[in-house]
């Protein structure tokens, strides 16, 4: 057997992607929601960007695992263990074997949709990518060759995920829909506009294109609709909410951008954010300060309380130590406060545009 060919009774993996240094909070986060009922171990190697879960429970239960239901993980697919091979070796032929005993053990056929050539996001790992690019047509010949088949029709058929570590080896396996993220390696790819104040306003258009589909996007924002944003210079979050047709009351000592001011659309508040009142209730509360978590979090709990937003995207800053623990604090004080004055939904994410925070999305009916 090819080393690495993995034999019908080694495990499967959940492998988990997330932001190079993040992975002891990824492995917990998973650990706290699987290793008590799964008996699994999480393991991965540090600034890897990646970590994987091994599966001793019921090879299935895996697809219930969704990228978008956790925090920490940016993409999650159910794979086999690790391929190695050495210089020359034949490299295809392994990977695809892999994918093939992880369907085989999901009892599903040799059907798919899609397939992604994956690395990690490292500087490493982004050396692959022409390593990557070269595998790509012998890759989906020799799945021709074995019986697979490629229907582009098929939204409900399994994608195809092949994860290069290094020029060494890699994992292969598969993810279903509905539970990887929609991008490749988990990553949205947008560009800074040239009236965009700062690159934050990236952070913003990927929290709303992560937290809705674009059917959402359309529903919840139109033209008319006003909208606060606290620590808002140089105005990246305010000019987002401008382009989507919001008018903005912008709040912060700072100036902000003049070209942002010019648009008409922008009230520029220079007041203090925790003290700032608004006069009804509005649209869209944004919020992208540097100030401690748990202050942001009092701050929140008391717009909640006033009815002061239906929909709020707000950024916590994460204490350099124990950042999961601390989260789970947060999110757990919002939740039960939050549920008590109206909070319908919340929802957490570690974005690729964040860096130590973590992006909020709520909803207050």
């Amino acid at each position: 057997m090819h080393e690495g060919l993995m034999s019908i009774k080694s495990p499967l993996f959940l492998v988990s992607y997330c932001r190079p240094g993040f992975e002891k909070d990824c492995q917990k986060e998973l650990e706290s929601l699987y290793s008590k009922s799964w008996g699994s171990k999480v393991v991965g190697p540090s600034q890897a960007g990646w970590v994987r879960m091994e599966a001793s429970a019921e090879a299935s239960r895996l697809i219930g695992v969704c990228s978008e239901d956790l925090i920490f993980s940016r993409q999650v697919f159910i794979g086999s263990d690790i391929t190695y091979w050495k210089e020359g070796d034949d490299r295809v032929s392994p990977m695809v074997s892999g994918v093939i005993d992880v369907l085989k053990r999901l009892n599903c056929e040799l059907l798919y949709n899609e397939v992604l050539f994956e690395y990690p996001d490292t500087n490493d790992g982004k050396s692959l990518s022409r390593f990557a690019k070269k595998l790509e047509k012998p890759v989906e010949n020799a799945l021709k060759r074995t019986g697979f088949k490629k229907v582009y029709s098929r939204k409900d058929l399994p994608r195809l995920h092949f994860f290069l570590l290094d020029y060494n080896s890699g994992i292969a396996g598969v993810s279903f829909p509905g539970q990887s993220s929609i991008f490749p390696m988990g990553i949205p790819r947008f560009k800074v506009r040239d009236s965009a104040p700062s690159r934050s306003a990236l952070k913003l258009e990927e929290a709303l294109s992560v937290f809705l589909n674009e059917h959402q996007q359309q529903d919840l924002f139109a033209d008319g609709m006003y909208g606060v944003d606290l620590g808002a210079a140089p105005g990246g979050w305010s000019g987002e909410l401008v382009r989507r047709g919001v008018f903005v009351t912008a709040v912060d000592h700072a100036s902000l951008d003049s070209r942002l001011l010019a648009s008409g659309m922008v009230d520029h508040v220079k007041e203090d954010a925790f003290r700032f009142r608004p006069k009804k209730r509005v649209d869209w509360l944004v919020c992208d300060m540097v100030e401690k978590p748990s202050r942001v979090v009092g701050l929140l709990l008391e717009w909640l309380k006033q009815n002061w937003f239906y929909y709020a995207v707000v950024n916590l800053k994460l204490p350099m130590k124990m950042r999961f623990e601390e989260l789970q604090k947060l999110l757990k004080r919002l939740e039960t406060e939050g549920a008590e004055l109206g909070l319908t939904q919340l929802r957490a994410k570690h974005l690729y545009h964040d860096r130590e925070e973590i992006t909020l999305f709520l909803v207050k009916r």
